[in-house]
Order: structure tokens, then sequence, then C-alpha cells
């Protein structure tokens, strides 16, 4: 994470395991559609969001983090 931020990004999306890749799919066309119009935690909320109304289990949904750089 450190790296990312040294190098410059202000907020990083992961994943804490090996997601599917059809939820990965899901939860970036979602994230990316939604943070036009949003800040990046409440796309990435959104896009968790709707993967768990497909699927119930929190290992499809669940594994994605979101980091915010905190404000100097």
């Amino acid at each position: 994470m450190r790296s990312f931020y040294l190098a410059g990004a202000e907020s990083v999306v992961s994943a804490s395991w090996d997601i599917r890749d059809d939820s990965a799919r899901e939860f970036a066309s979602e994230f990316y559609n939604n943070f036009p119009r949003t800040d990046v935690l409440t796309a990435a909320q959104t896009a968790m969001r709707r993967i768990r109304q497909n699927q119930d289990h929190p290992y499809f949904w669940a594994g994605f983090s979101t980091f915010v750089r905190k404000a100097k």
C-alpha cells in the first residue's frame, strides 16, 4: 500500500484473497460505472452491494478493500 501512496495514488482498491474472475469483473464494472458520479468509497460499497444481490456468500464480495489516503 505504501508504495502506491509514495507513487502518488490517492486511493487503492485491492483484494484480500483470490477473487473469481466473474466477481472481479462485476466489481470493476460496477465500480467504474459509479466512480465518476461519486467518491471512491461509495463506488466500492455500491459495487459490493450489487455483487451481494447476486451472490450472497461473502467469498464473492467481501474480499474487496478500499484504502484512501488521509488528508495532510
